[in-house]
């Protein structure tokens, strides 16, 4: 990867990954919670933290692993910055469905 992450960043990424490997999260029932297994893992970043760049290195990951990937956004800026730090980070083509543009559908990513 051509982008140099944060340890912030890097911790955020391993905490994902081991939560992804232990899907069997039980909230406590004290805590209201269902006691039905989560599988689900939600990844939170203020504003400025880079989420665009951790995307891309989860990108990489499952990328080498063969596995597609798609970001999903409601905006042109949105779509076009994660595209472009996408493609930056894992040096793999990307492409954009959207009205205007003709999209690969054997892309990876």
């Amino acid at each position: 990867m051509s982008i140099q992450l944060r340890d912030y960043q890097l911790q955020l990424i391993e905490e994902t990954f081991t939560a992804w490997r232990s899907p069997a999260f039980l909230p406590p029932e004290s805590a209201g919670g269902s006691g039905k297994k989560r599988e689900k893992v939600l990844l939170q970043l203020a504003t400025g933290g880079d989420k665009t760049v951790i995307f891309a290195s989860f990108a990489k990951e499952f990328t080498d692993s063969g596995k597609p990937i798609i970001a999903i956004a409601h905006r042109e800026e949105l779509i076009t910055q994660a595209a472009n730090k996408i493609r930056e980070a894992t040096q793999l083509p990307v492409e954009i469905i959207k009205a205007g543009y003709k999209a690969d559908a054997d892309c990876p990513i």
